[in-house]
């Protein structure tokens, strides 16, 4: 599963944006992709696939960001980053995969407990955090 989102999402990887601080923003490239003339900008501390498989860590258990950096020989400041640079490119991607019900039918599979609220549109449980 793994290897099969990293490949619906690498073409997006080819050249990215990293999101740094104060709107800077750091362009890594792949070697493949770059003629000698062109800056390759800073060097990639770790593959994309380490980089896609710390922030699914980071999405579903939850590990606090100074344990993953030291799990993937990284400092927290480079952390930062690489975690809001993927979400960005996880959600253009995976965007046409979610699907989000009309409003009446939302309206009809309400909880008896909830039916008081008559502008709810989504109940998020974050029980595990």
């Amino acid at each position: 599963m793994f290897d099969s989102l990293l490949n619906f999402v690498v073409h997006k990887t080819q050249i990215i944006l990293y999101w740094g601080r104060c709107g800077k923003v750091h362009k890594f490239r792949k070697t493949g992709l770059l003629k000698r003339s062109q800056k390759p900008g800073p060097k990639r501390h770790i593959s994309l696939q380490e980089e896609l498989l710390l922030v699914l860590m980071k999405l579903c258990i939850v590990i606090i960001t100074e344990l993953l950096s030291d799990i993937f020989g990284i400092s927290s400041v480079q952390f930062s980053p690489i975690i809001n640079t993927w979400m960005k490119i996880l959600a253009a991607t995976l965007h046409p995969l979610i699907f989000w019900p009309s409003k009446l039918v939302i309206c009809q599979h309400v909880p008896k407990a909830l039916k008081d609220y008559q502008h709810l549109r989504c109940n998020i449980d974050c029980t595990e955090m």
